[in-house]
């Protein structure tokens, strides 16, 4: 399970691109997505044997992003 406050505090400002991996069940997007201006493309892999649950996903609905992709592989 990974939670909001697992996350250290990064400040990536100019990051155009984010890429997740993860395998845990539970599943919560780093905050600091909200600092991140210029994020372009946000890359979401689950790489887990289970289905997993993604909390936080609305945290960049009021930004632009060009693409987001979710990839739950097996």
């Amino acid at each position: 399970e990974m939670k909001s406050s697992d996350w250290p505090d990064l400040d990536l400002p100019d990051a155009e691109v984010l890429i997740l991996n993860f395998s845990a069940t539970s599943y919560c997007l780093p905050p600091f997505l909200q600092s991140m201006k210029n994020l372009k493309v946000l890359v979401v892999a689950n790489h887990g044997s289970n289905r997993a649950e993604l909390d936080r996903l609305s945290v960049k609905s009021h930004h632009r992003l060009s693409r987001s992709i979710l990839s739950f592989l097996s």
